[in-house]
């Protein structure tokens, strides 16, 4: 029963598919789980790993213990993800959104002035990141239709 790939990109039902293969094969049968699949087994691997794994949920503790090792190991995510028992992507991706959902920037004034206010060195970090892409964005408008 193979599905066709289209783009490369993964559909709902490829992913319940993989879901049935390990949880009939187990995880680490990727050469099997793929046979169900038109899909190898390293894409299956880190499909499943990367984003189906219940490994992937995050608890407040965790979450804190990243942001801490990844101040100090950033940009180390394989090692990082050995250190929290998660993929390296997991990890990469959850620091990701959870330093960047932090930072709201909209064309609101109110808005950007309450976002300056963090303490949070990777927080403020990004926040100087974006606020410099914004201001380089008005400059040019300003510039097109001068």
């Amino acid at each position: 029963m193979a599905l066709e790939k289209e783009n490369n990109l993964w559909k709902k039902s490829e992913d319940e598919i993989l879901k049935m293969g390990v949880m009939k094969y187990g995880p680490n049968k990727w050469n099997k789980v793929s046979s169900l699949l038109k899909r190898t087994p390293l894409e299956c691997k880190e499909r499943f790993e990367n984003f189906l794994s219940l490994n992937n949920t995050w608890t407040e503790e965790e979450q804190e213990k990243l942001l801490e090792i990844s101040r100090h190991l950033k940009p180390q995510w394989g090692l990082i993800g050995q250190i929290m028992n998660k993929s390296e992507q997991a990890c990469y991706e959850k620091y990701i959104s959870s330093v960047y959902k932090q930072i709201e920037v909209s064309k609101h004034d109110e808005l950007k002035e309450a976002t300056e206010e963090f303490v949070n060195e990777d927080v403020e970090c990004a926040y100087k990141r974006i606020k410099k892409r914004i201001n380089r964005k008005e400059k040019k408008n300003k510039i097109d239709y001068i």
